[in-house]
Parts: C-alpha cells; structure tokens; sequence
C-alpha cells in the first residue's frame, strides 16, 4: 500500500490514487485542494531532490529578457514546481482523461482510416511542436498520448519542459532511459 496515498503535499494537493510507479517516478492522481479540480501530480524519485534553488527559479517572473516557454495546446499544462517535505521534486500537470494510442492500438477494432488520419496529423503537429521547442531528445512512446475528451491528442510529456527550465532534462533523459519500451527509443 502507498503510504503517500491520502497524504496532502504542501497544504495543497491531496493525494487520491497511485496511477503508475516507474524508474523515474511516481504519478499520482489527486485533488488541488483550494481549487477544487483533479490534477496529476509527479512526484520524481531523485530527478531533483533537493533542488530548492531551481524550484525558486521556476516560481520567479519572468523578466522581459527571459524567453516565457509558451506550451501548445497538445502538451498538458503544468500548475506547480515544489518539493515534497522530503525534498523530492514534484509537478502539477492538468488531469487528462481519455484512452492512450497505445490503448487505442491494442485494444480496440482498428480506426477508420480517416480518423487514423486524422489522429497521426495531430500527432505529428504534437511531435512538431516538442522538436521545436527544444525537445528533439524526447522519447516518446503511444502511452505518452492520450486522446482527451474532445477526441484531440494531449501530449503527457509536460515534465520535459518543465525539467528543462529548471536544467534538469539531462538527468530526466538519461533515467528513463532504463525504463522505456526499447521498439520506441531513438537510436
């Protein structure tokens, strides 16, 4: 059982259900207190321990030469930075509901061509946008995708972004490398 569970990080979030555990961390479903909204939050396993200095910069304005990472729309948006009382990073992102491609792939009839299409239009426009937001290193993989609500692709790799402002990406990439599908690591 998952101590955290129920737990509430920072008078904030209240943790409800454990999503998934892997090498790099650990996702969570929860409730923004205050707000009264579902948000996931990932709380990273080493990836930032202790990082008070750059969870600060992370808080800080912007100043007007610092350039604002704008996300697009397919990215999930990240609410929060902080560190947990134990010193571990973790992140708020949107809560995103809806089935992830791979689930799509593996266990549904096949799409109709024109939606399979459509949906691989997308998500190269969402693949297109990480590249050109620095993100040419990201591992991606169809779980990565969840098609929302709206029948629109969101990407859940928000934590890339936020990693690489506070200049933690390089660890990120380096251990998810011992966890990812290897059909779906570049080369």
């Amino acid at each position: 059982s998952d101590q955290l569970v129920g737990g509430v990080l920072r008078d904030r979030y209240r943790l409800t259900k454990r999503l998934t555990t892997g090498h790099v961390a650990t996702v969570y479903h929860a409730e923004e207190i205050e707000a009264r909204r579902s948000v996931t939050v990932k709380i990273f396993h080493e990836i930032g321990r202790d990082e008070w200095e750059r969870v600060q910069a992370f808080h800080r304005p912007m100043t007007r030469h610092t350039p604002k990472t704008r996300l697009p729309d397919a990215f999930t948006a990240v609410h929060d930075c902080n560190l947990t009382e134990s010193g571990q990073l973790f992140l708020v992102t949107e809560s995103v509901h809806g089935p992830s491609v791979g689930d799509l792939i593996r266990r549904g009839p096949p799409l109709a061509p024109a939606r399979a299409l459509e949906l691989a239009v997308q998500i190269g426009e969402v693949v297109e946008a990480a590249v050109n937001l620095g993100l040419a290193d990201l591992s991606l993989a169809p779980d990565d995708i969840i098609v929302d609500d709206a029948n629109r692709p969101k990407l859940l790799r928000s934590d890339a972004l936020a990693l690489r402002q506070l200049g933690l990406s390089d660890r990120l990439t380096a251990a998810e490398a011992l966890e990812r599908d290897p059909r779906y690591v570049s080369p």
